[in-house]
């Protein structure tokens, strides 16, 4: 049996790969607002830019909060049978996925990830897990079950695991 205590969720490396991957455009904005605030420099532009630059670090850090609180609360195990989340922070849910429903188990590690050294184990199941979007950076959002914030070696652990169980529950079904 595998729990989260056996490989744990690095929640400050995942969250700081989430916030900055996701304000990644902002940090570009707000080099070119500066470099425009040094060739205008006058006092009202300053101002607005400034107010609009409190907001967005306003929402970088609430962004941070939440994704502290949500991984804090996010908690997996794994034993012969089932694979069991549970997650959230005010509605908490409980998912229990049996190996014999698992298709596909992917080892994702996104620029910011790769920076911080965390991985996400996604798994896959015949159900839709990917939320189609009209375009966009996450243009297939995947929502399916995951394991966030892994070592990449814990990953490929946790991969081998879920990999021996799924086989073997697969063998029996025949």
């Amino acid at each position: 049996m595998i729990t989260q205590e056996d490989y744990s969720i690095k929640v400050g490396r995942q969250v700081s790969a989430s916030v900055l991957g996701s304000s990644f455009g902002l940090i570009l904005f707000w080099i070119i607002a500066f470099v425009w605030i040094g060739s205008v420099s006058n006092a009202s532009s300053f101002f607005f830019v400034f107010l609009i630059l409190s907001f967005f670090i306003l929402l970088i850090v609430i962004s941070a909060v939440y994704n502290i609180f949500y991984l804090k609360l996010y908690s997996y195990s794994l034993d012969e049978k089932n694979l069991v989340i549970k997650s959230g922070i005010i509605a908490r849910s409980e998912k229990t996925l049996p190996f014999s429903k698992i298709q596909h188990i992917i080892i994702n590690r996104s620029f910011m990830q790769r920076i911080f050294g965390v991985s996400t184990v996604l798994i896959q199941t015949a159900a839709q897990d990917y939320v189609p979007q009209s375009r966009g950076r996450n243009a297939n959002l995947y929502v399916g079950p995951n394991i966030p914030g892994v070592l990449p070696e814990d990953a490929e652990k946790i991969r081998d695991y879920i990999n021996k169980y799924v086989l073997a529950s697969k063998k029996a079904d025949l």
